[in-house]
This record gives C-alpha cells, structure tokens and sequence, in this order.
C-alpha cells in the first residue's frame, strides 16, 4: 500500500497507536515510512446550530460505535 486512511484519530494519541503499528507493518515487508502518506479522516461541519450540526454525526457516528465489528469484539466502541 501507498497510504493509510485513519478514522477518527487522536492527534494527542497517533504516535502510540496508528503509527506504531504502520510502522512496524512497514518495518516487516522490508520498507520505512518514506513515501508512505498518512491522512487522519474525521467528519467536519461548520455552523452556529451547534445541536443541529451534532445531530447530523449521530447516525455516523452510531455507525462505527454500534455496528462494526462483531458483538464481542468492536475496536470503535472500545475506542468511544
């Protein structure tokens, strides 16, 4: 791969977690992180309705919360 997407990263947290863990994927096929683009992805939405604007991320957000991975094992949930 080129890149990684993230979702819903923690700037105060990506060191220790998403990167660490690319890094050493890299590290095992024999490549570094040169030329290896990183794009944090997170929901964006500006405005003064500031209940409207939240009600728009409820059902993304309940998405990745409720809805991904398996009933034992959701790495979203465990991370909200």
């Amino acid at each position: 791969a080129d890149g990684a997407l993230l979702i819903f990263p923690s700037a105060e947290h990506l060191e220790e977690t998403a990167l660490t863990y690319l890094r050493a994927g890299r590290e095992k096929a024999g490549k570094t992180m040169e030329g290896f683009d990183v794009s944090p992805t997170l929901p964006l939405a500006v405005g003064d309705d500031v209940k409207g604007l939240a009600d728009m991320f409820r059902p993304y957000t309940a998405l990745y919360v409720g809805g991904m991975g398996s009933r034992k094992q959701n790495f979203y949930n465990q991370l909200a």
